[in-house]
């Protein structure tokens, strides 16, 4: 079996952001089955998206000591999901990794798998596709309880982006009936509302306490890779009303409801206030047992073991080409910055 470390990355409990929440949380389970250990006794090695750029000058020396199992957890498209061209350049970066060093790529949903092959078709490497998972311990199905008005719709993002909808809440912040709904939303919101309740960003415990209140998850973002926090929500039996978009329609396999526009949000709301069994489904039960944390780390595991220690060649020179192509991106980042501020 696979012994894997995570090189680069400080995974504790304060993590924050859905993404590295999941990381510390697969490496929690990955310690509960004594399979993580030093970068020392490791024979294989987890790379998160772009998130190894400050240990790249390392790779040289770290390579030539041992044949690694490189496995490289692919995010994005960024190009799609920041709506930038200048993140082609990193996400080049991304492809570069993955076609010099990585033995075998984890995509978080068949969507981004689709879309960065799309963008790189020469890609190569062994691939699979492996939703994310939460600590069940935490995030799981709260007790059934009676369905009362109004009914508590919640919404959740711990990054201010636009691409995460706030648009989307700002247009409920002025339609949706507040004498038959309540809607909260925690994280970190760059606008603010006249109805809508928000709260800060919360740790995992707090967040999975205050979901136990809720009934319904609203997701508003427009790109998600695979969104950690619909994973959360779902785990604790929230009914899901996800945007028909990205990889939304893939997380929800057996119940919750699809929308294309704002007013359909309306809609799915007023046909939940029809029949509002549609919260204490058993299918809600089903899925929310989906995304358990352990079960996402034996499918990393079975895939780690598929694949066998290669030794890397020419590793300085793929390092430089990576380096420079990090570079050119920094630079149109500092240019495009420095656009912006002129122009005002």
């Amino acid at each position: 079996m696979a012994l894997f470390c995570f090189p680069g990355l400080s995974l504790n409990g304060s993590a924050s952001g859905g993404g590295f929440r999941f990381l510390y949380n697969l490496k929690s389970s990955f310690v509960a089955s004594s399979i993580y250990t030093s970068l020392a006794e490791a024979d294989t090695l987890i790379f998160n998206s772009h998130h190894w750029f400050h240990i790249l000058w390392s790779l040289p020396s770290l390579l030539h000591r041992k044949s690694y199992r490189i496995l490289l957890r692919v995010d994005g498209p960024l190009t799609i999901a920041r709506s930038s061209h200048v993140e082609f350049i990193l996400d080049f970066c991304i492809f570069l990794f993955a076609y010099f060093f990585a033995d075998g790529l984890i995509f978080q949903s068949n969507w981004s798998r689709t879309k960065f092959c799309t963008l790189f078709p020469f890609l190569t490497t062994k691939n699979i596709v492996i939703h994310n998972g939460v600590s069940q311990a935490i995030f799981s199905p709260f007790i059934t309880k009676s369905i009362s008005f109004p009914i508590s719709i919640v919404s959740a993002s711990w990054s201010p982006n636009p691409n995460k909808g706030f648009d989307r809440l700002t247009f409920l912040d002025e339609h949706l009936d507040f004498d038959q709904f309540r809607l909260s939303f925690c994280g970190n919101s760059p606008v603010s509302f006249k109805n809508i309740k928000v709260y800060p960003a919360m740790n995992s415990s707090e967040l999975a306490s205050f979901y136990s209140t809720q009934h319904i998850f609203l997701q508003t973002s427009y790109i998600e890779s695979c969104s950690n926090a619909l994973i959360e929500a779902i785990s604790c039996g929230l009914y899901p009303i996800v945007p028909f978009n990205s990889s939304h329609p893939e997380m929800i396999p057996l119940y919750g409801s699809l929308y294309k526009t704002n007013s359909e949000i309306l809609t799915t709301l007023n046909n939940i206030i029809s029949n509002p069994s549609l919260m204490q489904s058993e299918s809600l039960t089903i899925q929310a047992s989906s995304y358990n944390i352990d079960k996402t780390a034996s499918l990393y595991i079975d895939f780690a073991d598929s694949l066998s220690p290669s030794k890397k060649s020419f590793v300085f020179l793929k390092t430089m080409l990576i380096f420079f192509s990090y570079s050119i991106y920094h630079l149109c980042i500092k240019l495009k910055l420095f656009t912006i501020r002129f122009s005002r």
